[in-house]
């Protein structure tokens, strides 16, 4: 299975739920705004392999990903975004100590050498729509990871990547 690459409103969904007070004994995602029926089941099945792989040794499927430029939109809109439902003090600690089945993927040169390949713009309902660069930041952190697929809420992203070789999940 692929790495599954987040954009911010996936991501900021993921957290809601991840520092929810809910009691159990592996995390779980649930349908929510923006996380569907599909994410949700991509996403469970990559976090139950990781909770396999503690328990038997079995090799875990892939990791969440997300790029270090999602983490500064939610910080650009932090009370907005989460509303109390995550506190800067736990948004602090998952940066500077993101559980095993997740990584922060920094912006460098790779990135954005992906970044200047990508579309700028796409065709939905015969109309040209451009993408704003920060979208794109999105599936370039995804197209320079091995197998990585896309969990991506903007219509655009999917206009532009549902026919390329980048998958993507709506």
């Amino acid at each position: 299975m692929a790495d599954i690459c987040m954009d911010t409103n996936i991501l900021a969904d993921f957290l809601k739920q991840y520092f929810s007070p809910r009691k159990i004994t592996e995390f779980v995602v649930e349908e929510s705004i923006h996380m569907h029926h599909n994410h949700c089941q991509r996403i469970n099945t990559l976090l139950r392999s990781h909770y396999r792989y503690q328990d038997s040794g079995e090799p875990p499927f892939g990791l969440l990903v997300a790029s270090s430029v999602a983490f500064v939109e939610l910080a650009r809109k932090f009370d907005s975004i989460f509303k109390g439902q995550v506190t800067i003090n736990q948004f602090a600690a998952f940066i500077d100590d993101p559980p095993p089945f997740f990584t922060i993927e920094p912006l460098g040169l790779d990135v954005l050498r992906q970044l200047v390949a990508l579309p700028s713009c796409c065709k939905i309902r015969g109309k040209h729509k451009g993408i704003e660069a920060i979208d794109n930041l999105h599936a370039a952190t995804a197209c320079i990871r091995e197998d990585c697929a896309l969990a991506v809420t903007d219509a655009k992203l999917v206009a532009a990547y549902k026919k390329e070789t980048l998958l993507v999940l709506v």
